[in-house]
């Protein structure tokens, strides 16, 4: 006797797309690396099958320090450039996220900071995307939450992996 089960990822997806590399790279300015920081909700369990949280919700710092960019350019068009991707429990699909995220050049001179502290919606199993002048004036930000990570296997471990330090 065969059951069929579907299991719930708990996980949303987030990344950063900039459209202004060209302007940069114009000015001898390349993106080298990156500092990510943000505090998500850290739970004791997760039932993947009925798709809910077990135990009470701890806050926790989550700091990617000194990553290389890797310029991706896939899902994306020739003048937007994927600047860093990263994966999170999201157990309700009514949470937001606010991070900082500092980028810098092939001199380790900082090239931008960026706050995005006006809570940015994510939902499991979706894909948020925060894309515009990342690197320059900060202009033209757009936030799109899409369900196309919500049934693809678009993860790569070797691409889509950073040292990550957690704390309380």
């Amino acid at each position: 006797l065969g059951i069929n089960i579907t299991l719930k990822r708990p996980f949303a997806k987030l990344r950063v797309i900039t459209t202004d590399m060209e302007e940069l790279n114009d000015l001898g300015i390349e993106p080298k690396t990156a500092t990510v920081e943000y505090t998500v909700a850290h739970y004791n369990a997760f039932n993947a099958f009925a798709g809910k949280v077990i135990g009470d919700s701890k806050n926790r710092n989550i700091k990617h320090e000194n990553f290389d960019i890797k310029v991706y350019t896939d899902n994306v068009d020739d003048e937007s450039k994927v600047l860093f991707t990263d994966y999170f429990f999201a157990a309700d699909n009514d949470e937001v996220i606010n991070f900082t995220f500092d980028v810098y050049d092939q001199n380790n001179e900082l090239i931008k900071s960026n706050a995005f502290t006006t809570d940015i919606p994510v939902k499991r199993n979706n894909l948020t995307t925060i894309k515009g002048n990342v690197l320059t004036d900060g202009n033209n930000i757009t936030v799109e939450i899409k369900p196309d990570f919500a049934n693809g296997t678009d993860w790569d471990p070797e691409e889509d992996q950073f040292d990550v330090e957690v704390w309380d």
